[in-house]
């Protein structure tokens, strides 16, 4: 784990950013069986980020629909 609160940002940054051109590479092929993969690290991304700020990892359950 990152030892400080810029580098775990800079690190969640990156992983958004790589997401997002895999997602728009993907969305240009067309369908794929990338929707799993892609919602597993998303779910990453939000453990790191409810890591980082306690008071929104306790409101995530009331997002939920």
């Amino acid at each position: 784990m990152c030892s400080t609160t810029g580098e775990r940002l800079a690190t969640i940054g990156s992983a958004i950013d790589e997401l997002a051109a895999e997602a728009a590479t993907a969305a240009r092929a067309g369908p794929s069986g990338q929707a799993g993969d892609i919602a597993d690290r998303l779910a990453r991304l939000w453990a790191m980020v409810a890591d980082l700020d306690p008071e929104l990892a306790r409101r995530l359950p009331g997002y939920d629909a």
